[in-house]
């Protein structure tokens, strides 16, 4: 029996996305909070009226995210995400930066994690900004390459 669980133990510790890993051993008083977004209320939000009309493109841009895990901090931003930043690079097993169709990497704050071809998580770690404090998104799912393109050109737009 103990041979059979210690595979299942390995996959399930393999299983979790990195807002789980981030937060382990963190008590619910520390500076650092998360929040989920789950499938549920992605579809209420997907479905609740738009008054600007642009809730087509929303959806279609959501559809493969089964979750969103926000990440955030008031203090200690720096060490945070140099901290989440070094748990990233340390798991390249698993995680690995975002290259533009092949191309340009965004540094350090795009990563994905793949099964097989296909994008099942994209970590976000905010560039560093004291005044705005510490963030990580961390979506999962069945990622299209398009959705992160769109983030990309949304973010360099601003």
């Amino acid at each position: 029996m103990a041979a059979v669980m210690l595979p299942l133990t390995t996959w399930a510790q393999s299983a979790q996305d990195f807002a789980s890993h981030f937060m382990r051993g963190r008590d619910n008083g520390s500076n650092v909070k998360c929040i989920t977004v789950g499938p549920k209320m992605i579809s209420t939000m997907l479905s609740s009226e738009n008054p600007s009309g642009d809730t087509a493109g929303l959806r279609e841009a959501l559809e493969g995210i089964k979750s969103l895990r926000i990440i955030s901090g008031t203090t200690e931003a720096s060490a945070l995400r140099k901290e989440a930043v070094g748990l990233l690079k340390r798991s390249r097993r698993h995680y690995s930066p975002y290259k533009e169709n092949g191309k340009q990497t965004y540094g350090d704050c795009l990563w994905t994690r793949q099964i097989g071809k296909r994008i099942a998580e994209l970590v976000y770690v905010a560039p560093e900004n004291t005044s705005k404090g510490f963030v990580v998104m961390d979506f999962t799912g069945n990622i299209d390459p398009g959705f992160i393109e769109g983030l990309i050109s949304k973010g360099q737009q601003k």
